[in-house]
C-alpha cells in the first residue's frame, strides 16, 4: 500500500535582555493511506489516517531569569487527536487531543544546579497511547502520569 507523510515545522525562538526568553514550536503532520489496501484490521481507504501520528503539535515556553543564576520556566503543549494502533480502517474513537502545563525553577552557582520541577500541573487525565486489540477487538489505552514533582541537585566540573 502506498502511504504519505508530509508536513511542516515552525519554530520562533526569541530573548528580551537577560530577562526572558521564549520560544514557539508548531508542527502539522499529514500521514495518510494513499490507495486502498486490505489489512488484518480491515479495509483501509484512501486518505485514512496513520495510527499514532497527531496532526497537530503545539508547543511553548517562557524562561523569566530574574535574578543572576535563577530561572522560572513554563511550558505549554497541545497535542492533536491520533487513530490507535491497529485501526488503519479508522473506524475506532481516536484517542483524544490533550494540553500540558509544566514548570520548573532552578537556581546554577558554580558548577551547582538545583531544580524543583511540576509536570501535567492542571493534573488531566489523558492517554498517549492506545492500541486495538484483544477478541473481541476494543481500545486498551495507556493513561499517562498525572500531576508530579521532581527535583534535583547536579555538581558538573
Amino acid at each position: 500500500a502506498a502511504s504519505r507523510r508530509r508536513g511542516i515545522e515552525l519554530s520562533l525562538k526569541g530573548r528580551f535582555r537577560d530577562v526572558v526568553d521564549g520560544f514557539v514550536n508548531f508542527t502539522f503532520t499529514e500521514a495518510t493511506f494513499e490507495t486502498e489496501v486490505l489489512l488484518s484490521s480491515g479495509l483501509v481507504r484512501k486518505g485514512a489516517r496513520f495510527p499514532l501520528v497527531p496532526r497537530f503539535r503545539f508547543s511553548s515556553g517562557l524562561n523569566f531569569h530574574p535574578l543572576k543564576g535563577l530561572t522560572i520556566s513554563l511550558m505549554g503543549l497541545h497535542v492533536s487527536d491520533q487513530v490507535l494502533l491497529n485501526d488503519e480502517p479508522n473506524t475506532q474513537q481516536p484517542l483524544p487531543d490533550y494540553f500540558l502545563l509544566n514548570s520548573q525553577i532552578s537556581y546554577q552557582w558554580a558548577g551547582f544546579r538545583a531544580f524543583l520541577a511540576g509536570y501535567n500541573l492542571l493534573d488531566r487525565k489523558y492517554e498517549t497511547f492506545g492500541v486495538l486489540g484483544g477478541f473481541p477487538l476494543q481500545p486498551f489505552l495507556v493513561p499517562a502520569p498525572t500531576l508530579q514533582f521532581f527535583g534535583g541537585v547536579s555538581y558538573t566540573f
